[in-house]
């Protein structure tokens, strides 16, 4: 300890004994230049979140922070609310013309919503919690829960992140500008509102619209069986689109046979019959009508990939495989604008006329038609028996 001691006083005398042989005007020059050789700060960094909200701009805090931004809303969202139950509701606060809806009403439902994240995107999912189950059963509300995910109605980019990164922002704008039919003022089925405003504005009628037909050309397939149409017969709020191939010579019964007399045997009527049963009787049925029309149109992509899969398989010779892959790299190498490959009337008509492909397509409309007169009798059989219990005269157990 005393040698350390020692040591240090030592080397103090030395250096204080040294710095006075240098002249004032050395050691100041020595002292500047030291100072001069310090590294410059480097330049902060513009953060994201500064960069977005860097103009003045209009701000609204509570549970959700809004940014009103050149005319865009912003959300500061907080991390901690993500995957929260929510309402979301519109009401109506100003109205040039009270015939139409009454200020403060809420003529639909609010919408029970979550707000998820996945990577560097918010989901705004809209949750179903028609079944339930006591929480003495673990295994069952598990498959409760994986059967009813919240289906994504919107989804945003994360535009930045907060200061302390507690709150995602994002522009969820058009959640409040877009023609979103849940939330919209204007209810052709409300039961709200006032009566002369809750029913003012409508769908298209039936009169007016007996079927829609939407024509898919798919330049990635052969000529053959490119052309796919999908096609909806009677009311479109409570029908559904289904995949019909062309090239084929005849077309399944259920669709064709449409004549004056009403029957359910019929695609056309059948959907009259429902839309009928339904439209009185909106709110009760329209969770069965978007069932079917959702498994309808899953039941659709899933033939036609798997007919397209099943015309694949049928191959080519080495030879007519070798002309074909020849063109198509000649035409690729030209192709700047993604043309389907055109081909002279002779051609065409050789492609299409394929008695083994046209056979593969007539099959697979009639396996389309056959499911779908299974699903459509389901949904028949599901809003007889709903607008049934709604009768005046309806049977009852309590009637004993």
């Amino acid at each position: 300890m005393l040698k350390k001691t020692v040591l240090s006083l030592f080397c103090c005398g030395l250096l204080a004994g040294t710095l006075g042989v240098f002249p004032a005007a050395a050691a100041s020059k020595k002292k500047k230049k030291a100072k001069s050789e310090q590294p410059a700060p480097a330049p902060k960094k513009t953060s994201e979140y500064e960069k977005l909200f860097k103009e003045k701009h209009e701000t609204a805090d509570g549970m959700i922070r809004l940014h009103k931004v050149k005319g865009k809303l912003y959300f500061e969202f907080p991390v901690a609310l993500l995957g929260r139950d929510m309402l979301l509701g519109s009401t109506v606060s100003e109205i040039s013309d009270n015939g139409d809806a009454v200020i403060g009403s809420k003529p639909t439902d609010p919408l029970w919503i979550q707000f998820t994240r996945t990577g560097d995107k918010v989901q705004v999912r809209k949750l179903v919690r028609d079944n339930v189950t006591d929480a003495a059963s673990p295994n069952i509300a598990r498959s409760l829960a994986n059967n009813n995910i919240g289906a994504i109605i919107k989804s945003y980019d994360i535009a930045a992140w907060s200061p302390d990164s507690c709150a995602v922002v994002f522009n969820a704008t058009d959640l409040f500008l877009s023609d979103n039919k849940a939330l919209t003022p204007f209810d052709p089925y409300g039961s709200k509102g006032s009566s002369a405003g809750a029913h003012r504005f409508r769908p298209i009628g039936i009169n007016r619209n007996s079927q829609l037909a939407v024509l898919q050309l798919r330049p990635y397939a052969q000529p053959a069986y490119r052309a796919v149409q999908w096609m909806a017969f009677g009311s479109n709020s409570f029908n559904a689109l289904v995949p019909l191939y062309a090239n084929v010579e005849t077309m399944p019964e259920y669709y064709a046979d449409t004549q004056a007399r009403v029957t359910s045997e019929n695609f056309y009527w059948a959907n009259r019959i429902i839309a009928a049963l339904c439209d009185g009787a909106f709110r009760s049925t329209s969770n069965a009508v978007e069932r079917y029309q959702e498994k309808t149109g899953a039941m659709g992509h899933r033939l036609v990939a798997a007919t397209d899969e099943q015309i694949a398989r049928l191959g080519l010779t080495a030879a007519e495989e070798a002309a074909q892959s020849a063109a198509e790299e000649e035409f690729e190498a030209d192709n700047v604008d993604g043309d389907v490959q055109p081909m002279t009337p002779d051609e065409t008509i050789a492609a299409l006329r394929n008695p083994e492909v046209r056979e593969i397509l007539a099959a697979a409309n009639q396996t389309m038609a056959d499911q779908l007169k299974e699903e459509t009798e389901k949904l028949l059989d599901s809003v007889l028996y709903t607008r049934s219990m709604e009768m005046k005269n309806g049977f009852h157990m309590s009637d004993f």
